[in-house]
């Protein structure tokens, strides 16, 4: 008979045929080992100062051999007090690992730790609804415990908790973060293999009296979810049993981002063409439209559009009707796109010329950021954001070559000030700067604001910091943000509705291969170039740039800020922390990854330059 788990119960949530596909073992975008999801979210170190909280605390490790886990469980759960650290608990082929289970008597709470942020000084009500699927997966554990200790005919009592990182709290402890040590842990005979945290022994104490995580009580939202909760755990355990049955959920708009859109040698359909196999699929699909999914009207008897599109198999973007296209900002871009998308044109506002004349010199910025559940530093605050790199391209006034220049703290010590006053430093008083979106805004008003925090007498690095940053929207600024500038005064039809920048830059390099921009490429890095071409058409650079072979998981590229963060994280703390030769290339790969952005908005400003010979 098959059982089903906590994160099975979760997928089944989310799509009942995502149970099918995940129990026959179709391959997952989202698959990876438990070092990537370390690196990702911290989720292992918050884990592990949780059950810091709870010295006496007995561990149910077992590996993967479930039922030693099962006899280890029950075998504690005899005593009278007791806490207990991933226990296996089964009743009516359900099964849970629950974080901690600390008994005290006939009292259980039940415990699940994550590292989901929470602010103990804020209303609780208003956050419990950013808490809605972690109290899904909650009130299922309440439900399997409720039935595994009924079967035992003694009298008990349950307390649902959260343990989450408080963003209201401030770490005691230096370099806390990097307290907590990575270990592969391998299990004789076996191919499960995961990564352990250790803690440095020096600093224990100092660990154990951390409070930077608040515990969530959640009762009255788990049992109002309990009966939900038995009709769903019954519904997905008779699709199981005795045969595996795949039930075809009904196409919606979030299937366009579905997790199993990968074949293997095994699984040569993935599970999204299996889905999609009776479904046309047009070269322009109604999910390309911008903000497609707000595509819907009341008045007209549709409030989701897309999924009744779906529905009718009218997937292409001509089979919008034009109704239900609005006449806002919003609308006013969809429009924009079906016109230019069908002409296949550029686009470009009347008024863009003379929104572009920006005042020399112009500073193309980007940053690189981390933030980690436990904070990296004292006195910083659980995803306290630590801004270790920045880039910039200056252009010094019309028709000069761009200037790079650049800077990166890849040790241990707070970098945020330091990073602050080297910006400043370059890009000085003059000029325009640009970015691409707001976090350059928001990580220097952080900045400012830590200034405050911390106590930092640095008048010149305030006033500055004042001079640039947007504070409200009221705000004037020396920054521009080229992603706003996109939706405003330009289109391409390769960007598919979309206006990030690794959208936006293939895009304009398939209509400019000019020698300008084919010379900034292939001048790149004196060690290799991004200039390709195919067909005489410059090809996506972030595609050439040199991959890493990060976390043993291949070749990997740099290409978005999660994978800077988790770089960064793995110089910091990871595996390879101390190996030379590994950190040198995550550094190289860190500087080429952020000068490329910053190499990237010139070439998109200078393209919308010269095509309207600016």
């Amino acid at each position: 008979m098959r059982r089903l788990s906590k994160s099975e119960f979760k997928t089944a949530c989310n799509c009942t045929t995502k149970l099918y596909y995940k129990k026959k073992g179709f391959p997952s975008s989202n698959e990876g080992n438990d070092y990537l999801q370390f690196l990702a979210d911290g989720g292992h170190q918050v884990g592990k100062l949780a059950t810091m909280q709870y010295p006496d605390g007995k561990d149910i490790n077992s590996g993967n051999n479930h039922e030693e886990a099962k006899k280890q469980t029950g075998l504690y759960l005899k005593e009278e007090n007791i806490t207990l650290f991933e226990p296996y608990i089964e009743s009516e082929q359900k099964l849970i690992r629950i974080d901690i289970l600390n008994k005290i008597g006939n009292h259980f709470q039940l415990i699940e730790v994550k590292s989901k942020s929470y602010n103990s000084k804020e209303d609780p009500k208003a956050q419990k609804k950013e808490l809605k699927d972690y109290i899904y997966d909650l009130a299922y554990q309440y439900l399997v415990l409720q039935e595994y200790l009924t079967q035992k005919g003694e009298p008990f009592t349950i307390t649902p908790y959260l343990f989450l990182p408080d963003k209201s709290k401030r770490s005691k402890t230096e370099g806390l973060n990097s307290l907590f040590k990575l270990r592969e842990e391998k299990f004789s005979g076996k191919t499960f293999r995961a990564v352990a945290v250790d803690i440095d022994e020096n600093f224990k104490k100092d660990i154990e009296n951390e409070d930077l995580l608040v515990l969530v009580p959640l009762y009255d939202e788990v049992i109002e979810l309990q009966e939900e909760i038995k009709l769903r755990s019954t519904k997905f355990l008779n699709s199981l049993n005795p045969l595996l049955v795949k039930e075809q959920a009904k196409l919606n708009k979030g299937c366009f981002s579905c997790e199993y859109n990968v074949a293997n040698e095994e699984f040569k359909d993935s599970g999204f063409d299996l889905c999609w196999k009776d479904k046309d699929d047009p070269e322009h699909s109604i999910n390309d439209l911008y903000y497609s999914g707000s595509l819907g009207k009341k008045s007209l008897g549709i409030e989701n559009l897309v999924d009744h599109l779906i529905e009718a198999n009218k997937l292409s973007l001509y089979d919008i009707p034009d109704e239900f296209i609005g006449d806002g900002s919003r609308g006013q871009r969809q429009r924009i796109q079906l016109e230019f998308t069908q002409s296949e044109e550029e686009y470009f506002s009347e008024d863009m010329t003379e929104a572009l004349k920006w005042t020399y010199p112009l500073h193309f910025i980007d940053f690189e950021t981390a933030t980690a559940a436990l904070p990296y530093h004292k006195g910083m605050s659980p995803y306290e954001a630590v801004a270790f790199q920045w880039s910039c391209h200056t252009i010094r006034e019309p028709g000069a070559e761009p200037e790079h220049f650049e800077w990166i703290n890849l040790n241990q010590k707070f970098p945020n000030f330091d990073f602050a006053g080297s910006l400043m430093k370059c890009i000085g008083n003059e000029g325009t700067v640009l970015m691409w979106a707001t976090h350059e805004n928001t990580i220097l008003r952080n900045i400012f604001n830590q200034m405050e925090k911390y106590n930092i007498e640095d008048e010149v690095l305030k006033h500055w910091l004042k001079g640039i940053v947007k504070f409200d929207k009221e705000d004037k600024s020396r920054l521009i943000d080229m992603n706003r500038f996109t939706l405003d005064h330009y289109f391409h039809p390769k960007m598919k509705g979309k206006t990030s920048i690794k959208k936006v830059l293939p895009a304009v390099l398939y209509e400019n291969s000019g020698e300008r921009i084919s010379r900034w490429l292939q001048e790149f890095d004196f060690e290799f170039s991004l200039l390709h071409k195919k067909e005489g058409r410059i090809t996506d650079p972030y595609a050439q740039l040199p991959p890493l072979d990060i976390f043993d998981q291949g070749e990997k590229y740099l290409k978005d800020g999660g994978g800077a963060m988790a770089a960064y994280q793995e110089i910091l703390l990871g595996l390879r922390k101390n190996d030379a030769e590994s950190l040198k290339a995550y550094e190289k790969g860190l500087l080429n990854y952020c000068k490329l952005d910053t190499l990237a908005m010139v070439i998109i400003w200078e393209h919308w330059k010269t095509s309207l010979s600016i």
